[in-house]
């Protein structure tokens, strides 16, 4: 007997969305890291981190792929708050990434 929490293709939404929330708590803790290193004029480091940050949020973005090829088969979905909150955590990560990626080019450029 599958578990109360997983659908027809074994999905088990709070172990997904908690593995979400951890990776993108990563990725944005780097983002964070990068934008910090830029304002000490580290950029080669700076650049780094934040290239670890994109591939730390698309592990995540992975992990959210399955719920979406799920659905995508015909297999509906059950509503988990806790998933809507980590396809949140996942939006605002990216675009925070985006923003902290423009900062770094404005500092680097200003040094040049």
């Amino acid at each position: 007997m599958k578990n109360k929490e997983e659908t027809k293709d074994n999905i088990n939404f709070d172990e997904l969305s908690f593995k979400m929330i951890g990776l993108i708590g990563e990725a944005k803790f780097k983002a964070h890291n990068a934008l910090m290193l830029a304002k000490k004029d580290d950029f080669k480091e700076s650049l780094k981190i934040l290239e670890e940050s994109k591939r730390t949020l698309g592990d995540a973005g992975k992990e959210h792929l399955q719920v979406i090829s799920s659905e995508a088969k015909g297999n509906s979905q059950p509503f988990k708050v806790i998933f809507m909150h980590a396809e949140d955590q996942y939006m605002t990560t990216q675009m925070y990434i985006d923003i902290v990626e423009e900062l770094i080019n404005i500092l680097k450029d200003k040094k040049i």
